[in-house]
């Protein structure tokens, strides 16, 4: 059974496709201030007939089978919208219930879009760690524990880098003086 949202957009069609009822909802995606009640679907959205068109295949799907439909569609200018549609056969025609998802979606790809950039610095950074000619770590600024290093730092030591991550930096290194150094740099002040 269907969960009716109050966001949802309500739209009757009789069997020609005609608009029969649009909620207020309906009215403020897509009647751009028109009174729709009466007007064929298909000459009063022209964009909807395509090739392929979840929109076509799923409300004739719905008229003529008497099968519900489900799609996330496009629709072009005048609109400009994502929908989020269902449609589902009555007696007299068909019912469709859409919702607008545009912002969704926006932000949806806008964080996509932010997660793959973010994956391929990740991948630089990687490679940079991996084929850099000289030993880099990475420290907690606390205690100096190493978070991370690579195989040329690690190699400094005779050891692994995973020998190594979780212990100080003085443990490893045991000179007077280097933890000032570290915390001299850690502050901002110049090293000399």
């Amino acid at each position: 059974r269907r969960v009716l949202f109050r966001s949802d957009a309500i739209v009757f069609l009789d069997r020609d496709y005609n608009f029969t009822f649009l909620n207020r909802r309906a009215q403020e995606i897509i009647s751009m201030g028109l009174d729709l009640t009466g007007k064929n679907l298909f000459e009063t959205f022209p964009a909807v007939l395509y090739p392929g068109s979840p929109y076509v295949e799923n409300y004739r799907r719905s008229m003529d089978d008497g099968l519900p439909g489900e799609f996330e569609a496009f629709y072009p200018e005048p609109l400009n919208v994502w929908l989020r549609v269902q449609s589902y056969p009555t007696d007299d025609g068909i019912i469709i219930f859409f919702r607008d998802f545009t912002a969704e979606k926006l932000d949806r790809e806008t964080l996509q879009r932010k997660t793959d950039e973010a994956e391929r610095q990740h991948a630089e950074l990687e490679t940079i760690y991996r084929t850099a000619p000289i030993g880099l770590a990475l420290f907690d600024t606390q205690d100096y524990r190493y978070l991370r290093l690579n195989d040329h730092q690690a190699a400094f030591f005779g050891l692994t880098p995973e020998q190594i991550v979780g212990r100080t930096l003085t443990e490893m290194a045991p000179i007077p003086g280097l933890q000032a150094l570290f915390d001299q740099v850690r502050d901002g002040g110049a090293v000399a």
